[in-house]
Parts: structure tokens; sequence; C-alpha cells
């Protein structure tokens, strides 16, 4: 179950490798892709108003909400349909699901919402932290600073090589050709 801080990392390295629009403010683009990474776990709303988990990872972690949030993102930022940054916001927003998928073994994600309800998952690596009822005080506080900075270590080599490419190419003008 990744936390938010990797869900962001992945999300702003999407962004960062697909260079939206110069024109547009570098940390707007940042502030929007974590955004929008992190989106798909606001269905906690949902848990919190029925009282049910069952609302969580399921439509809202699926292919089709990406499609829809990543075009609806795109056309609501350019007035217009626009495909590449389409697709750049519907990748951001998928990253989320991707990870759910690869690095929960428990609670899989509902990803083929509405044409399948099946919570599927890779269960590729448990998280230290699973279940929240065996943490209190600051033994909780302890082990989520704990889990985020192992995703600092482990997601933020990925930004730094998005960066440092991006900076490369983008003095070599081979970015914009």
């Amino acid at each position: 179950m990744p936390f938010p801080v990797a869900h962001s990392l992945a999300g702003i390295s999407i962004t960062l490798t697909a260079k939206i629009d110069r024109r547009r403010s570098f940390y707007s683009e940042i502030l929007l892709a974590a955004f929008l990474s992190n989106l798909p776990d606001f269905d906690f709303l949902l848990v919190l108003v029925t009282g049910s988990l069952a609302c969580h990872r399921s439509f809202s972690h699926s292919l089709l909400a990406a499609l829809l949030v990543g075009s609806l993102t795109a056309f609501i930022r350019n007035g217009s349909f626009h495909k590449k940054d389409s697709l750049v916001y519907t990748l951001v927003y998928f990253s989320h699901i991707f990870l759910d998928f690869i690095l929960s073994t428990r609670n899989g994600v509902q990803m083929f919402w509405p044409l399948s309800k099946l919570k599927i998952t890779a269960g590729v690596i448990t998280y230290p932290l699973y279940n929240w009822l065996d943490y209190d005080g600051f033994t909780l506080i302890e082990r989520l600073a704990f889990i985020s900075l192992l995703e600092i270590f482990f997601f933020s080599p990925v930004l730094f090589v998005v960066f440092i490419a991006r900076r490369y190419l983008s003095d070599s003008n081979v970015v914009d050709q």
C-alpha cells in the first residue's frame, strides 16, 4: 500500500518525462501531478460517508476513471481536447492505480471496473505497515515516517534521473525537435 510520497514522486516523474507545455508554470505542473497521482485515494471520503471499506479502490482505481480524469484535466487546462496532455494526465492518474496493483498484497484494485468488480493485485511487495490497528500513538507516527522515508529513498532516484535527463536533453536542444 504505497503512501502519498510514492504516488506523488511517480506522478511527478511522468509529468517531467512528458514535458507538457513550457508556457505553464513548472511548479503548477508539479502540484497538478502530485494532486492527480493521489486523487484515486479521495475515495476515502466515500468510506467516511458510508462506513464501508468496500468503496476504497473501487471505481476510482479503474482504467476508466484514469481515462476520464486525464481527459477532463487536459480539457480544463487547455480549453479544448489535447491528445498529448490527455495521455500524460491519464498516465499520471494511472500511476497510482499501478503502484497499488503492484505493491499491495491484499485488497487489490478494481482496475477493470465497470466490466468487472473483481479486485486484483500483483502483490509484489508487502509494506512494513499494513494493519493500522496494530499501532497506536507515537508508534504509528514513527512507522508512517519510516515508510515515507523509505519511499523517498526508493522513488527519488527515478525522479532525479528524469530531471537530469530532461535538463541534459533540453540543453542539447534534443527535446524540442
